[in-house]
């Protein structure tokens, strides 16, 4: 794969859970990282996954975001929560804040609170971090896949 997604193997285009017949999607944190990542190459992703509510149908409808945490962390704007039985719940959410960009993944948390608010600190810790290097004098430091 060009992304270097080694342990996913997608078997529907829509990541829903398997209808009657089909495998289930398999993927790993890792995995969604990387595409959490590429899919920040396109900057127009971002005015969807930020939007907290959205109307369709001419405003017959109204979209509303399951990420809790676009109104939670500061700087969040995006990108995508799931729940499938099997699975849990999961997200892969990222934030930016002066500039610099972090991206959380979890994956089969039993709750949505708690997808969330290990997110949420997964977050603060990667900003933590990123300013702890900053502290250090290496302005210059890059993290990317890290743990």
């Amino acid at each position: 794969d060009r992304l270097g997604m080694t342990r996913t193997r997608f078997h529907s285009p829509h990541g829903l859970p398997p209808g009657r017949g089909q495998q289930p999607d398999v993927t790993t944190a890792r995995d969604i990282a990387i595409l959490a990542r590429a899919v920040l190459g396109y900057p127009d992703a971002l005015g969807y996954t930020s939007a907290r509510e959205r109307p369709l149908r001419g405003g017959k409808f109204i979209m509303r975001s399951h990420n809790r945490l676009l109104r939670d962390v500061n700087g969040c704007d995006g990108l995508k929560t799931g729940y499938y039985s099997k699975a849990g719940y999961s997200i892969a959410a990222t934030a930016e804040r002066d500039g610099t960009r972090v991206i959380s993944v979890v994956l089969g948390s039993s709750r949505s609170r708690t997808r969330d608010a290990r997110a949420a600190r997964l977050i603060e810790l990667g900003f933590e971090r990123l300013q702890d290097l900053e502290t250090a004098g290496d302005a210059s430091a890059s993290v990317t896949l890290g743990r």
